[in-house]
């Protein structure tokens, strides 16, 4: 008796998690072009809820309500994703998965809209995104990295528009653009730099358009190029130079259009003749 109590045991602890737990799982057709155009919810293995969408996402019909619970999604038997649902709206974490099994993004929901931390990532499950999430807008800081989670760019939102300091890295971590947001648009000083920290570009700009002096430097540090514009588009003298600081070449702008002939200069300073 006692060997065939112990066999009933063990087969009641492997049964009963899939008993009290049931599983839900979401099965998909899909049109021609890959998208989505049913998507069908099941628990038990009975039919709880049918989505169907139209060849832009959109949702156009609905019968039967998604049961609270994690929905899973699998695609040639690998897990694809894990999403929460409460009241028929995604409420939770969402999770999704690359065909190795490795997270490939997770994201926080409450009453079917993004709201919290948001990340994805990398076959290798290094970083590729990192953002915070409110009411479907982006809010507080975004990292961007590439392949290998080294950090590219962080930049600030609020209310889905950027905001605040911009900055993009080489890869090496030294610091490569910087520029500023108001109200989603770049305004005041913009900077870029060389590898090594020297810098490589300078200029303001006012509503996403450049205006005034745009210098741009050699790696030594010496000026090659300055232009002026006036509500993004160029006016005034264009000047390039040589690096030992003698002008190389300049002609002026009117509404972004060359006037004039360009004057040309040898390194020494003497202007070069243009040929008959």
């Amino acid at each position: 008796m006692r060997p065939m109590r112990t066999t009933f045991i063990l087969l009641l602890a492997l049964t009963a998690p899939r008993l009290l737990f049931a599983e839900i799982v979401l099965k998909v057709s899909r049109f021609p072009d890959g998208k989505v155009q049913t998507g069908t919810y099941y628990k038990d293995g009975k039919e709880a809820a049918v989505k169907t969408y139209d060849e832009r996402g959109n949702v156009i019909a609905q019968t039967g309500v998604i049961p609270d619970g994690v929905v899973n999604y699998y695609e040639n038997d690998l897990l694809n994703s894990a999403a929460a649902y409460k009241d028929g709206k995604l409420n939770g974490v969402s999770k999704n998965y690359h065909p190795n099994g490795k997270l490939k993004s997770e994201e926080s929901y409450v009453n079917g809209k993004m709201d919290g931390l948001v990340k994805t990532y990398g076959e290798d499950g290094k970083p590729l995104t990192e953002m915070t999430m409110k009411n479907n807008k982006r809010n507080g800081l975004a990292k961007i990295y590439a392949p290998g989670g080294i950090l590219m760019s962080e930049i600030f939102y609020v209310n889905g528009k950027p905001e605040g300091a911009w900055k993009e890295y080489y890869e090496s971590g030294a610091l490569k653009l910087e520029k500023k947001y108001v109200n989603g648009k770049i305004s005041g000083i913009v900077k870029g730099y060389f590898p090594d920290g020297k810098l490589r570009l300078e200029g303001n700009y006012v509503n996403d358009k450049r205006e005034g002096p745009q210098k741009f430097y050699f790696p030594s540090g010496k000026l090659q190029m300055q232009a002026v514009y006036k509500d993004g588009t160029e006016n005034g003298i264009r000047r390039s130079y040589y690096e030992n600081g003698q002008v190389e070449g300049e002609g002026e702008f009117k509404n972004g259009k060359l006037t004039g002939p360009v004057k040309l200069h040898t390194k020494d300073g003497r202007l070069v003749t243009p040929k008959k």
